[in-house]
C-alpha cells in the first residue's frame, strides 16, 4: 500500500517538474518560436505524464500547463487576465485537449497493464497445466502398480512383483526429480 502511494506521489511530483521544465524551455526559446508553441511542449508533458504515471498526474499537468501558458505566454504576460477573447478559446481548447489526451493515454496505459496481467495469467495456467500433467503421469503409474500388487499379490509370481515394485520405484524417482526441478525453479 505504501509503495503505491509513494509511486503516485512521485508521479504527481514528476508531472509538476515536467510542466515547470517545459515552461523554462519555452521561455528560453520564446524569442525564436513565440508563445503559441508552448502549448505543444506542454501537451508532450501531459501525454508523457499519462503514459508513465496515469490519469491523475496527467490532469494535474494539463491544469498547470493551462495556468502557466496563460500566465507566461498569453498577453498581458504575468497575469491571469486574458485581453483577447480568442485567447480564451485557445486556452479552453488547450485545456480540453490536454485533459482528453491525458485521459486517453492513461487508459491506454491501464489497458497495457491489463493485457500484461492477462498474458501472465495465461502463461501461469499453461505452466500449471504442464506441471500437473508431468506429475500425474508417474503418479498414475505408481498407483496402478500398487493396486496390482494389492489385488493380485497371491497370484503374481516373484518376477512380476519385482517388475511392479521397480515400476513404483521409477515413478517415485521421476516424481522426486520433477519436484526437485520445481523447487529449483521457484528459487530463481
Amino acid at each position: 500500500m505504501r509503495t503505491s502511494r509513494k509511486r503516485r506521489t512521485i508521479g504527481y511530483g514528476l508531472a509538476l517538474v515536467g510542466v515547470l521544465a517545459a515552461s523554462a524551455l519555452c521561455l528560453s526559446i520564446r524569442s525564436y518560436l513565440g508563445g503559441a508553441y508552448a502549448s505543444l511542449v506542454y501537451l508532450l508533458v501531459i501525454v508523457a505524464s499519462a503514459t508513465r504515471f496515469g490519469v491523475g498526474p496527467a490532469i494535474l499537468a494539463a491544469v498547470l500547463s493551462f495556468l502557466l501558458w496563460n500566465f507566461l505566454f498569453i498577453e498581458p504576460v504575468g497575469t491571469f487576465y486574458v485581453h483577447n477573447p480568442r485567447e480564451w478559446l485557445a486556452l479552453g481548447v488547450f485545456l480540453a485537449i490536454g485533459i482528453v489526451c491525458g485521459e486517453l493515454a492513461g487508459r491506454a496505459r491501464q489497458a497495457g497493464q491489463f493485457e500484461a496481467l492477462r498474458e501472465a495469467d495465461r502463461l501461469k495456467s499453461a505452466v500449471l497445466s504442464s506441471v500437473s500433467h508431468d506429475l500425474r503421469t508417474p503418479l498414475a503409474s505408481i498407483l496402478a502398480s500398487v493396486s496390482s500388487l494389492q489385488e493380485n499379490r497371491a497370484r503374481l509370481d516373484v518376477e512380476s512383483q519385482q517388475e511392479l515394485l521397480q515400476s513404483i520405484h521409477e515413478g517415485a524417482a521421476r516424481l522426486d526429480t520433477l519436484i526437485g526441478d520445481l523447487l529449483d525453479l521457484s528459487s530463481i
